[in-house]
């Protein structure tokens, strides 16, 4: 995040103590819940997802789990390219996708809820 964020978040990141990035997400969003950390900069839909792994994960902690949340946009919406170690890999990659593409099932996983 930090790199991808723009200068000023830059700054504010290289410049404030209590910044932390987190690579394993799934830790992030427990911080969270556990009242650890306020507030995480995350991709909604990955946020949902985990978020839905620790309640079927951990049903001790449900109730935590289920408290609410507000999803606030206050940065630039980000594209990441996928990254791939050979044209050989990249190909296989975009012959799948295409298949997908050409079925209703690719619509039906970009309107998931995760």
């Amino acid at each position: 995040a930090i790199c991808g964020l723009g200068k000023e978040f830059y700054n504010m990141a290289e410049n404030n103590p209590r910044y932390r990035e987190l690579h394993n997400q799934n830790s992030q969003i427990m911080m969270m819940y556990l009242d650890r950390i306020e507030v995480i900069v995350i991709d909604d839909k990955i946020f949902n997802f985990f978020t839905t792994q620790l309640k079927n994960k951990d049903l001790n902690m449900i109730a935590r789990f289920n408290q609410e949340v507000v999803l606030s946009r206050i940065l630039p919406t980000l594209s990441f390219p996928f990254v791939f170690n050979s044209k050989q890999t990249r190909d296989v990659f975009n012959r799948g996708l295409n298949r997908i593409k050409a079925t209703a099932k690719y619509k039906y996983i970009l309107n998931l809820n995760w």
